[in-house]
């Protein structure tokens, strides 16, 4: 009987074991399924943000390409006025030195011919 008892206690807390047991891997089960799912979330956060790493990069290549076309356009234009005023100069010259009224002409061309070639002056 004693031998019976000692079964039963044995039984007892095996079966107790066992269910500490399975808790316990129902608690780890768990816990890592809240760490799959924050690792998920974490994931999904990072491929946002380098998506919008991805757009600003975008956004600043532009605005680069835009800056270096107005800035050609500017030494252009920087280009045209040295080009104009090189030739006013020279008209303004003549004009002092009392050329003839044709070579004024000429030079006064010149200036309106940069000038419409630079599209200063338009029509």
């Amino acid at each position: 009987m004693a031998e019976n008892m000692n079964q039963k206690e044995l039984l007892k807390a095996a079966e107790t074991q066992i269910v500490q047991l399975q808790n316990d891997k129902e608690a780890q089960e768990d816990f890592i399924n809240d760490l799959m799912e924050s690792q998920k979330l974490e994931a999904e956060e990072l491929v946002r943000l380098t998506e919008q790493v991805w757009k600003l990069e975008a956004a600043l290549e532009e605005v680069s390409a835009e800056r270096d076309d107005v800035r050609m356009l500017l030494l252009g234009l920087r280009d045209d006025m040295v080009r104009i005023r090189d030739v006013a100069a020279e008209s303004l010259k003549s004009a002092i030195d009392k050329k003839s009224l044709l070579n004024m002409a000429a030079k006064f061309y010149d200036v309106k011919t940069l000038a419409d070639s630079a599209k200063f002056i338009k029509d």
